[in-house]
């Protein structure tokens, strides 16, 4: 089973911010995407994007 949670980092632990179908104790592989890190990407691509067509327009 493979589910997609968002979740709140605090005090050292993830927090769910939803309801989990698990089993009290049930071992589960964590792989954490940091949303942060998503926007920051993506600014940095829109702006690759800006210099590359900087000076197209006249």
């Amino acid at each position: 089973m493979s589910i997609s949670v968002e979740a709140i980092y605090e005090n050292g632990v993830l927090k769910p911010t939803q309801a989990l179908p698990l089993m009290e104790h049930e071992h589960v592989r964590v792989t954490v995407h940091s949303t942060v890190e998503a926007r920051l990407e993506a600014a940095t691509e829109a702006e690759r994007i800006v210099r590359r067509s900087y000076g197209l327009l006249g």
